[in-house]
């Protein structure tokens, strides 16, 4: 009789997605059969979320006790750069086959646009498809006393940072399985944020433009919350109303119906713009599909909209590994970037 060999079980670092209005968390683990979900959760932070506020000691300690109690295993975490730490570049690099330092090579062009010194950011670099014989690159800089105060915070609460990300990687690498699916197709994504919606566009895998728009759910909720006097807690349950069919809506869904259709048509424009600047940026390139993730991911409102804009298919971020659905496909997709951060096997 022969023995099978158990593969072991490796945890992922929990992904930490630290919002204006809420915080959300994933954690994976990996056999050797793939991966799967271990835990997740949302709940609401601890300041008021008219503006975005940097997490300080306390909030992070009480942080701490809610994810044990939630059911996360281990202090270790990834984070994504502090809100409005980073600025996106274009730049020119070496030939990818001249084993030149490209990141040191983007590190000078950078502080010489910023007219900086090249130690005040960090950085994170990589190459984008070709287009005739010169090598461009897309950099992003993160300014390093933000992202040194949030790891301070953090570190102080007993919790151990093992990898900071992007925004759009960790949104990206959640998505991976979708953009790998059509792998030379041009794909647009969108995380609606509370102040803002990050648009993120691929070419297959790789990420090629980024762009934030000042278009988020919070002022819905403010003028909501001014007009009823509720707090903001109750006010933001307008996110949570989930009965688009519903004949006699509640107050919320009444509201939720006509957010989410204001907001996707002016994202629709915003991100119409920037689909047509990346397609002929790669004209050889076909049209893929628009993965939508955050608040709103799965109301109607926002995928038909967007559809009838942009004339692309449109569907909520599909981010879990495996068979492991949470919820329906909107639930999902408001974790993509935390999931996207949990998949940092390689801290």
């Amino acid at each position: 009789m022969s023995l099978r060999r158990i593969a072991p079980t490796r945890l992922s670092p929990i992904g930490l997605d630290i919002g204006t209005h809420e915080i959300r968390a994933v954690q994976l683990a990996r056999t050797g059969s793939g991966d799967s979900l271990v835990c997740r959760a949302i709940f609401p932070r601890h300041v008021d979320p008219s503006d975005y506020q940097p997490m300080e000691r306390d909030e992070a300690a009480w942080m701490t006790g809610v994810l044990a109690r939630k059911g996360f295993v281990g202090d270790r975490i990834a984070v994504i750069a502090p809100h409005g730490s980073c600025s996106a570049h274009i730049v020119e690099l070496p030939a990818r086959e001249s084993g030149a330092p490209k990141d040191v090579i983007a590190r000078a062009e950078i502080a010489r646009t910023r007219r900086c010194p090249p130690d005040r950011f960090e950085l994170a670099s990589w190459y984008l498809p070709q287009r005739g014989r010169t090598d461009r690159g897309m950099a992003i800089a993160c300014e390093k006393s933000q992202l040194e105060a949030c790891i301070d915070s953090l570190e102080d609460a007993g919790m151990v940072p093992v990898a900071v990300d992007l925004e759009e990687t960790a949104f990206a690498r959640a998505c991976a399985p979708a953009l790998a699916a059509d792998a030379d197709a041009i794909h647009a994504m969108l995380r609606i944020g509370w102040n803002s919606t990050m648009g993120v566009l691929a070419l297959g895998e790789t990420v090629v433009y980024t762009r934030r728009f000042e278009i988020g759910v919070g002022r819905f909720v403010c003028r909501f919350r001014d007009r009823t006097g509720l707090s903001w807690n109750d006010a933001s349950r307008v996110l949570d109303s989930n009965t688009p069919d519903a004949e006699q809506p509640d107050a919320f869904e009444k509201v939720a119906r006509s957010m989410w259709s204001d907001l996707a048509t002016r994202l629709g424009a915003e991100i119409d713009t920037a689909v047509t600047y990346v397609t002929h940026a790669h004209r050889s390139a076909p049209i893929g599909r628009v993965l939508v993730s955050g608040y709103g991911a799965g109301r109607p409102e926002v995928l038909t909209t967007l559809d009838d804009i942009l004339g692309m298919p449109v569907s909520p971020a599909d981010c879990w590994p495996g068979s492991d659905p949470i919820g329906d496909a909107g639930e999902s997709a408001r974790y993509a970037v935390a999931a996207g951060l949990a998949g940092r096997f390689d801290a």
